[in-house]
């Protein structure tokens, strides 16, 4: 299994969560950041922190006369921002915790508050225990961002640094590339998935209240990720996204710890594991199963069911076994379609994803009746949805 290295930094920006790699020089954040940019069209703006002041992220004062109010102070849109708004970009906010409060603060107001609609965020610093004139981020800051440790795949690496200089055509190249096939893209589609986490997430708060919001008493903490309604919305919409990628256990811990606290996202991944849920291939062939009313648990089963089938086409033998278990899973689609059409639909869609429908099977029409005119039904709301 292909390792999934800064995952959690790369998927939390494509749903509005600005992400902050620590790490110490040379380990290729900036590349990594601008290699995005170029692969997927979009325009990278690299913004050295500790080259700007407060004014040059806020906007340059201009005295402008207002009919009404008469002579007045109006700022000009920084260029980086007026062209974040204008088109898609990914902004690699760089040396945060080398700067000091008073352009962290500018920083907060002008990125992370306001970020445009189709800018993904990423930041880059040192450890704070091992940067130049380091300063820790304001509580404000933090609750606003996911947090973690920038990872480097030293295996990946040597791999790359052994082809001597040319890609992967034989074409030379004058640095070691990143692959943006090692990039989890979050689809449009990722919002299926949250109510589930909506659900766990309010399940394992109402357990634990007193974690609904807990500032840090001791000061050294306050600069750490720690519990808010705000962090636990963006614990929502990145796990997620978590789901959409197919990301492991290893990195939706790592996702909930940057953005709860440590002990907190531990907790919280803990509760899900515990969650009781049926067993998958029961669910499956059982004609009767009923869909819970509980969203949350409703998709939980739902993922499980898909894992199932995803896991026996993928290791079929013959493409005819496989098969056989895709269309397990259509029917079971149907099932699910004649009680709750909207999860009907999910289903179906999922059915037909490449890590899902079987590659080259033609879909045989079902035997029973019944089954090909429900069948026809889904496809037909999918169409008209």
């Amino acid at each position: 299994m292909t390792k999934q290295v800064n995952w959690p930094w790369l998927i939390c920006p494509q749903v509005g969560v600005p992400a902050l790699g620590l790490a110490h020089p040379g380990c290729g954040k900036t590349a990594i950041a601008r290699a995005i940019a170029e692969s997927l069209q979009r325009r990278f703006l690299p913004i050295m922190l500790s080259q700007k002041l407060p004014e040059d992220l806020g906007g340059l004062p201009q005295a402008i006369e207002d009919k009404t109010l008469g002579w007045v102070v109006q700022k000009i849109m920084e260029r980086e921002m007026a062209i974040a708004r204008a088109e898609p970009t990914v902004v690699l906010l760089d040396e945060l915790t080398n700067v000091p409060h008073s352009v962290q603060a500018v920083a907060l107001e002008t990125w992370l508050n306001n970020l445009p609609k189709d800018c993904w965020a990423y930041a880059a610093a040192n450890p704070v225990e091992s940067a130049a004139s380091a300063q820790g981020l304001t509580p404000p800051a933090v609750n606003r961002i996911w947090m973690g440790e920038f990872e480097t795949d030293d295996a990946q690496w040597l791999g790359d640094l052994g082809r001597d200089g040319f890609d992967d055509n034989g074409k030379p190249m004058d640095d070691i590339p990143w692959s943006i096939g090692r990039f989890p893209r979050v689809s449009a589609d990722w919002r299926q998935f949250r109510p589930f986490w909506s659900g766990a997430v309010k399940g394992f708060l109402e357990q634990n209240p007193e974690l609904i919001a807990k500032f840090p008493d001791e000061i050294e903490r306050q600069s750490l990720p720690h519990t808010s309604k705000r962090s636990w919305h963006n614990t929502i919409k990145c796990l997620s996204a978590c789901d959409d990628v197919g990301a492991d256990g290893d990195v939706r811990q790592k996702i909930a710890q940057g953005l709860v606290g440590e002990k907190e996202g531990m907790a919280l991944m803990q509760f899900v594991d515990d969650m009781q849920l049926p067993d998958a291939t029961a669910v499956l062939n059982d004609a009767n199963w009923q869909v819970p009313q509980a969203a949350g648990l409703a998709i939980a089963i739902f993922r499980s069911v898909k894992a199932l089938v995803e896991q026996r086409v993928g290791s079929a033998e013959a493409p005819a076994l496989a098969g056989i278990w895709w269309e397990k899973f259509r029917s079971f689609a149907y099932r699910v379609f004649r009680q709750r059409q909207e999860y009907g639909m999910m289903l179906n869609a999922w059915a037909f994803t490449p890590t899902m429908k079987p590659k080259g099977y033609t879909p045989k029409p079902p035997s029973d009746a019944e089954a090909a005119k429900g069948l026809a039904e889904v496809a037909k709301a999918v169409r008209s949805s």
